[in-house]
């Protein structure tokens, strides 16, 4: 794995399974067993996580004292944002004078060879690899890790760039699904859905709304009629699936944004 920009045009072809496989064996091949890559979100988040080589133990001890790790400290102090460097070069040891990095991250994690960066994606997303390995890399292995580094920042793009299009896709076909189901309807029994959904039932529905249960009993047969549903289980479900729900509580902030204006 040499040629970054051949990384970057294979990036577009990698399910996340094969881009794990891959930087598994090619991290291997370098002698780094023991690696985490990771997105996170604009809140520090992460939305994505791929730990190689640490059990459960060992990244408990580092959430747990991930304040004190003196490599990030440095590096995210020190301008070095969206470089791959050799933490043990960028801030030796003999430097580190924190008692918790020293004696209980160091033997913990292995954190005696070290190849870590934070590099930005889109709409304030970052991409993280930490990797790790028991001696330092040579010029050559060096220029495959860079290699890799370049490939995993296209790639990060790649698969934030897929996970927004699929999450809009979904909200997509839920509001072409809401339309289907309410637009048919009048707004009246629009207003019966929602309280149905809601948990009343015929009764309370109708006192709320100020009708007769019969006014409400023939409302919720033009809608089961109208949406095609055999019953109010059914109208239930497609009601929560769709989020029409979400669509009323939306129409009821613009109503009173409406008023303010």
């Amino acid at each position: 794995m040499n040629d970054c920009s051949h990384l970057s045009a294979s990036a577009s072809h990698l399910s996340v399974l094969e881009l794990e496989q891959i930087l598994k064996l090619e991290l291997a091949k370098l002698g780094v067993e023991q690696f985490v890559l990771m997105i996170v979100d604009a809140n520090q988040r992460p939305i994505y996580q791929n730990v190689c080589g640490f059990n459960h133990k060992q990244m408990q001890v580092y959430e747990e004292n991930m304040a004190h790790d003196a490599f990030f400290e440095h590096y995210a102090h020190n301008g070095y944002l969206g470089q791959l460097l050799y933490m043990q070069e960028m801030l030796p040891m003999r430097k580190i004078r924190d008692p918790i990095f020293n004696e209980i991250l160091v033997p913990t994690m292995g954190l005696y060879h070290s190849y870590s960066g934070l590099a930005p994606l889109l709409d304030e997303h970052y991409v993280m690899l930490s990797s790790h390995c028991d001696h330092a890399l040579n010029y050559r292995s060096r220029k495959n890790i860079d290699s890799i580094w370049c490939f995993l920042s296209a790639w990060g793009n790649y698969w934030l760039a897929q996970t927004v299009m699929t999450t809009q896709l979904r909200q997509f076909e839920s509001a072409m699904e809401r339309n289907l189901l309410v637009e048919s309807l009048t707004q009246a029994e629009i207003d019966v859905l929602n309280m149905l959904a809601q948990g009343l039932d015929g009764s309370e529905v109708a006192a709320k709304r100020n009708v007769s249960k019969e006014t409400v009993r023939s409302q919720i047969k033009h809608i089961l009629h109208k949406t095609g549903c055999r019953h109010q289980n059914q109208l239930l479900t497609r009601y929560f699936q769709s989020g029409v729900q979400s669509a009323s509580k939306f129409m009821t902030l613009s109503h009173k944004l409406t008023r303010l204006i």
